[in-house]
């Protein structure tokens, strides 16, 4: 099993700065969807469930 590490940094209510060992992306949040600027956006699905899926 890896260990990974990362750091959210809010910039605004939805928007924020996500920092980790790949680099830096910003990630928008709209009601239980979740779209970053690396192509990756997700989907709540309930409490602690939630589905990833790479747009591009």
């Amino acid at each position: 099993m890896g260990l990974f590490g990362r750091k959210k940094i809010r910039l605004g209510k939805s928007t924020s700065l996500n920092i980790g060992k790949r680099g830096i992306s910003v990630s928008q949040k709209g009601g239980p969807f979740t779209i970053s600027s690396r192509g990756n956006a997700s989907m709540r699905l309930g409490k602690g469930l939630s589905k990833r899926k790479k747009l591009w």
